[in-house]
C-alpha cells in the first residue's frame, strides 16, 4: 500500500519502528505518563496522516474513513 500511496518503500521501515516503539511504550508499566502521552500523539498523528494519503492518491471516502475504525484502539482510557 506504501507505492500506492505515492511514499518510498524505506518508509514502511520507519512506519513500522515507529508503531513499534509506541506500543512498547503504550504496554510497559514502568514507562512514564509523558511518554505514553507522546505515544498517543504520534499513533493519532499516523491514523489522521494515513487518511489524508489516502484521500490524496484517489482512493474512496469509504476507503479513508475505515483507517478510523483503528483509530478507536488509539483513544486512551480515562483514569
Amino acid at each position: 500500500m506504501i507505492p500506492h500511496l505515492g511514499f518510498p518503500d524505506y518508509f514502511r521501515i520507519e512506519l513500522g519502528a515507529g508503531k513499534l516503539l509506541g506500543a512498547i511504550a503504550l504496554i510497559l508499566p514502568f514507562v512514564p505518563r509523558k511518554v505514553k502521552e507522546f505515544a498517543y500523539a504520534g499513533f493519532t498523528i499516523i491514523f489522521v496522516s494515513a487518511f489524508i494519503a489516502h484521500l490524496a492518491s484517489g482512493d474512496t471516502c469509504g476507503d479513508s474513513f475505515s483507517l478510523f475504525g483503528g483509530f478507536l484502539f488509539v483513544l486512551p482510557e480515562a483514569e
